[in-house]
């Protein structure tokens, strides 16, 4: 599963057209192999507990929804994101890819 949000954000950074990053999510949306799974309630509210337990900013809350969400589904976490990837591997997420560029910001739960 790709995380919606972080895959446009991907693809805008890449520089893609607006129409092609709607056929490219509408691709990878609507194929048969694909499942979007919607962010779920305890997830939300446990990602609003731990960043006032860790004296996180709020920024930090969509990839503490992320990292629970991975976690709860028992599901890879793909990113170049350093901070995310040490989060996850704390959590005993398997981090993807096991290498990366020295620069690069997105993640994809897989």
């Amino acid at each position: 599963m790709i995380v919606v949000y972080e895959y446009v954000w991907v693809l805008r950074e890449l520089g893609v057209d607006l129409v092609d990053v709607e056929d490219k999510l509408k691709d990878y949306v609507l194929n048969p192999k694909a499942r979007v799974v919607p962010e779920d309630l305890d997830c939300i509210l446990e990602a609003f507990y731990r960043i006032r337990e860790e004296k996180l900013g709020l920024s930090r809350f969509n990839d503490k929804v992320i990292l629970l969400l991975a976690k709860k589904l028992d599901y890879s976490l793909a990113t170049f994101d350093k901070k995310l990837r040490n989060q996850a591997r704390k959590m005993d997420i398997k981090v993807l890819p096991r290498y990366y560029p020295a620069q690069g910001k997105r993640a994809f739960i897989l």
